[in-house]
């Protein structure tokens, strides 16, 4: 049973890409079925607030975009897999291979999972795109010791309207939750709206 006073946290250990669709008044109406990446190594999250985002007039409140925070996340993996490449980065299927070029990046849902001394968590980002990929060669030395050569894409996850009328940037739960067991097979996000209307 583990320590219910401990507070310790691993790494990733499995990560998904699901298709978004827009509707025409840019909120969410769709989610893809979630495509498993194999290969994940390391996510460094961090949050970006635009508090400071705020217009004065009138001798007050005039704008504030303070809500607008965004998730950034450098995600590192052995290698991004071609359907991340083509779908989301906008890579061209062409010769038999892939091309870089004049594509067009998608946004995406992204899955993963946390490992926890409290069990796994599960984590989903409903707006994301991805940066460009970087990856840092190197040779084999002359001792042969082999170095990898892993790749990185940043990660940014917006606050989205979701289906149900909803603003959400992310949402998780813990194993053992009720959407725990179902939680790679579709996005969830809860089925009805925050305030519905009277």
């Amino acid at each position: 049973m583990p320590n219910t006073e401990a507070i310790t946290q691993w790494g990733i250990s499995k990560l998904a890409f699901a298709e978004v669709t827009f509707g025409t008044d840019g909120a969410i109406t769709a989610f893809g079925t979630p495509v498993m990446h194999r290969g994940a190594i390391n996510l460094n999250v961090s949050a970006n607030t635009n508090d400071g985002n705020r217009q004065a007039a009138d001798n007050g409140l005039h704008y504030d975009a303070g809500g607008n925070s965004t998730k950034s996340g450098e995600l590192q993996v052995a290698k991004f897999l071609d359907f991340f490449k083509r779908d989301y980065l906008g890579y061209i299927e062409e010769g038999g291979g892939l091309g870089e070029g004049d594509g067009t990046k998608k946004s995406f849902a992204m899955l993963f999972e946390v490992c926890t001394d409290q069990g796994a968590a599960r984590v989903v980002w409903y707006d994301c795109t991805a940066g460009p990929i970087s990856v840092t060669y190197a040779t084999t030395d002359v001792d042969g010791n082999v170095t990898f050569s892993p790749e990185t894409s940043t990660i940014t996850g917006a606050k989205a309207v979701l289906p149900n009328g909803n603003r959400r940037s992310a949402w998780s739960c813990a194993q053992g939750s009720e959407n725990y067991d179902s939680f790679f097979t579709a996005v969830f996000f809860p089925e009805t709206k925050e305030n519905p209307e009277p």
